[in-house]
């Protein structure tokens, strides 16, 4: 089944299980929610047993932001539709998870269907060259954030990131030379 359903799929899903023309369920339906609307206008409230409650609602003023300029933006109120389905639909709907339990996950819980990040080839090499030169989180100096964020916070996060990663890539660099310096002495050696 469609993840929604327009008045047309509505018509030919109760058409295919009634065995009746599309013609009378549309009109069926055309008439279900007439009676739904005009109830509505009358008393606010429809109560179906065994669907649900249908009630209008005000939804007052409130400002918000556009999402696509910035700028702030005045949302008017207005009237909605409200729907609380009957305790029976709850309980047709919910049926087929009844005997689902609640099941504590630990932070190390690895579910089949859960991703797991796979370090890349670089970063393995990176934090075996940490481990030869000893660099733990306990060298690395620790720099205090501010309690709220900030433009400042901000800029200084990234500061932060920019320098760890020129100090990874000077390592590197570091590592690059030593390995250099000791092939050329390895064959120095040899050649003597």
């Amino acid at each position: 089944m469609n993840a929604k359903l327009n008045m047309q799929h509505l018509v030919d899903l109760m058409a295919e299980r009634n065995g009746t023309t599309k013609k009378s369920e549309e009109h069926f339906l055309k008439e279900f929610f007439a009676l739904i609307q005009e109830g509505l206008q009358q008393d606010s409230y429809v109560k179906i047993k065994g669907l649900g409650t249908f009630k209008l609602m005000e939804v007052e003023n409130r400002s918000s932001i556009d999402v696509n300029t910035g700028k702030p933006i005045d949302i008017e109120g207005h009237t909605k539709v409200s729907f609380t389905p009957d305790s029976e639909l709850k309980e047709l709907i919910n049926k087929p998870f009844a005997n689902f339990e609640n099941v504590i996950l630990h932070e190390e819980s690895i579910l089949k269907d859960t991703l797991i990040e796979v370090p890349s080839e670089e970063e393995e090499k990176l934090e075996e060259v940490r481990e030869e030169l000893e660099i733990t989180e306990e060298s690395v100096p620790v720099v205090e954030e501010e309690k709220t964020p900030t433009m400042a916070a901000f800029i200084s996060e990234t500061q932060i990131e920019t320098s760890h990663q020129s100090h990874s890539k000077w390592l590197n660099y570091a590592v690059g030379i030593l390995l250099i310096v000791l092939t050329i002495l390895g064959i120095v050696f040899l050649v003597l």
